[in-house]
């Protein structure tokens, strides 16, 4: 729906996510939704894990590397030589569209480039998985026909800079109100 079809001071808001969940809490008699997803996000979880440990033990190796290349310029091997013989490994690169064309085989399409961006961040060091992470994900699926979008802070984080959702992303409750006065004004000014 574009913002004209919502008709002026008509905010078209994230809460079709919040539904989705009430549904599953009301129907499913299940007090939280993850549980209800739990081996999916288990699999997840243990995934991302395995990605984690091995970036982790490619950038050990390297540095290593780059040890044993100082050892041998140090021994008076030539740089050029020490460089040749003590290359770094490089990381794999995911095939992203492959993962793309996974997702919308179950997704609606135009709908997983927010399940992309989780994997770019997912592969760098350092970042702490969150079993609410599946369900995030999943409610950002919504995110693409709303002018706001209510998400936790490490969400809105790993979704900076992506370009659909610029603007959209709320991640603190206390912003929300503030926020829905400057939507308004905006769409009042169209």
């Amino acid at each position: 729906m574009s913002p004209a079809a919502a008709g002026p001071g008509h905010i078209r808001a994230g809460r079709a996510g919040s539904e989705y969940s009430r549904i599953i809490y009301d129907y499913a008699d299940h007090p939280n939704a993850i549980k209800f997803f739990g081996a999916t996000t288990d699999k997840l979880e243990a995934a991302i894990d395995a990605i984690q440990r091995t970036v982790e033990a490619t950038q050990a190796r390297n540095s290593e590397i780059l040890e044993e290349r100082n050892r041998f310029i140090n021994a008076g091997v030539d740089k050029a030589t020490a460089r040749r013989v003590t290359k770094q490994i490089s990381l794999p690169q995911p095939d992203l569209k492959a993962f793309s064309a996974k997702l919308e085989s179950v997704l609606p399409p135009g709908r997983t480039g927010h399940f992309l961006r989780y994997l770019a961040r997912v592969i760098k060091p350092g970042y702490q998985f969150k079993r609410s992470d599946l369900m995030d994900l999943m409610q950002l699926c919504y995110a693409y026909d709303c002018d706001l979008f209510r998400c936790d802070k490490d969400m809105a984080n790993t979704m900076r800079g992506y370009e659909p959702f610029n603007g959209k992303l709320v991640s603190r409750f206390s912003d929300l109100p503030d926020r829905i006065n400057v939507t308004l004004s905006a769409l009042s000014g169209r």
